[in-house]
């Protein structure tokens, strides 16, 4: 039940139900409290996980309005006054985290259907996995390349149902790098960078930090560096280091900018 900062700077509190099957149920996800009218709820569990400290039979959560007022046995929370909806679930607990994760809109694992698919196609895509995430329990998840970047802002906004999306847009990679699609001329993944699509290529320095200044201009939350092969790539391997100076003095314009992480 700890508080989640959104990515326009309001506290976003989320916990997933499990409402079970039985007779047509679903599970439900309460989706963004600070959007419900300023009323109680009470979520009665048999099984409470509360994140922190062992589980406990026969928990409550309390909701007032977009606040967390109490979790615990259900002995100690407070008296449910008139009109205050009641839930009863075999289990709550605290939304999940993803820390890896990416939007990207594709249907394999194969990075060449990224370059064949427009970016209105992806997006869609990538809006119904939002959803997905969110059903299966995570509220938050880290989009380490992708649409998350993009997703971020209608889901805070509460255009389409979500996880907290901490976006990095491109990835940013040299040439003949882990992000450089190798099967396709380099003008074309120039020209794909430059319509939005999420990979970016940079040679040295001066690149390196354009490319990092490229993402934070689109909110980004975390940048992305390839100062490696990678283990999807066509000819790079994982151990080659290509860019490692110019992954080191991204780090210290990450300081300068004091902004997002760099992974």
């Amino acid at each position: 039940m700890v508080p989640s900062r959104a990515g326009n700077g309001r506290l976003a509190k989320r916990i997933v139900l499990g409402l079970g099957h039985e007779a047509g149920a679903v599970s439900r996800i309460l989706v963004h409290p600070e959007a419900l009218p300023s009323i109680m709820e009470r979520i009665e569990a048999d099984l409470l996980i509360p994140g922190r400290g062992e589980p406990i039979r026969n928990g409550c959560v309390v909701l007032d309005g977009s606040t967390i007022a109490f979790a615990g046995p259900i002995e100690g929370a407070p008296k449910a006054p008139a009109g205050t909806r009641v839930h009863h679930v075999p289990v709550v607990m605290p939304g999940l985290w993803d820390c890896h994760g990416h939007f990207m809109g594709i249907r394999a694992t194969n990075v060449e259907d990224i370059a064949k698919t427009s970016l209105p196609v992806l997006t869609a895509r990538s809006v119904a996995d939002a959803n997905r995430a969110l059903i299966a329990g995570f509220t938050s998840v880290r989009d380490l390349v992708g649409l998350g970047i993009h997703l971020a802002r209608v889901v805070d906004e509460g255009t389409i149902p979500g996880p907290h999306i901490y976006g990095g847009g491109a990835m940013l990679s040299p040439t003949a790098g882990h992000g450089d699609l190798h099967m396709f001329p380099t003008s074309y993944i120039h020209a794909l960078g430059a319509a939005g699509y999420f990979f970016q290529l940079c040679d040295g320095i001066s690149e390196c930090l354009r490319g990092v200044r490229n993402q934070l201009r689109l909110g980004a939350r975390v940048i992305k560096v390839c100062a490696s092969g990678g283990v999807m790539s066509e000819m790079d391997h994982p151990v080659w280091p290509p860019s490692a100076p110019a992954a080191a003095r991204l780090s210290t314009d990450r300081i300068w900018t004091k902004r997002p992480w760099t992974s």
